[in-house]
């Protein structure tokens, strides 16, 4: 201790139960969750291959062709594990008689999980 001041098991125990040490701890916790979150949603949206239907083509003597679609099995997912999403949407607002200076615009975004039951 810089001050000399000695240890106080009360001083030490009334810093661990005050509610702003807590309430700051979870608001950190929460922002740290929600930007792995929206970082995750958007890594699963864009840069995670789909499975997608192949092509086979068969070519026999001839020149008779054979072309069969083969299709990936997708599995359902379990219904315990979440889908990610992110939507970005505009819109603009007017009325049919308005000017241009009268026309509202408009911007937002979502994001959140879904479940597949």
């Amino acid at each position: 201790m810089p001050d000399g001041e000695k240890f106080s098991i009360v001083k030490w125990f009334s810093g661990f139960v005050n509610p702003i040490t807590w309430s700051k701890s979870v608001a950190y916790l929460a922002m740290i969750v929600i930007i792995l979150f929206v970082a995750f949603t958007v890594y699963r949206a864009y840069f995670m291959k789909n499975q997608q239907q192949k092509t086979h083509i068969t070519v026999q003597k001839g020149g008779t062709a054979n072309i069969t679609n083969v299709q990936n099995q997708n599995n359902k997912r379990p219904w315990w594990m979440p889908i990610p999403y992110i939507s970005i949407f505009g819109e603009a607002k007017g009325s049919p008689r308005s000017s241009f200076d009268d026309v509202q615009y408009g911007y937002g975004a979502q994001a959140g999980i879904r479940w597949d039951f």
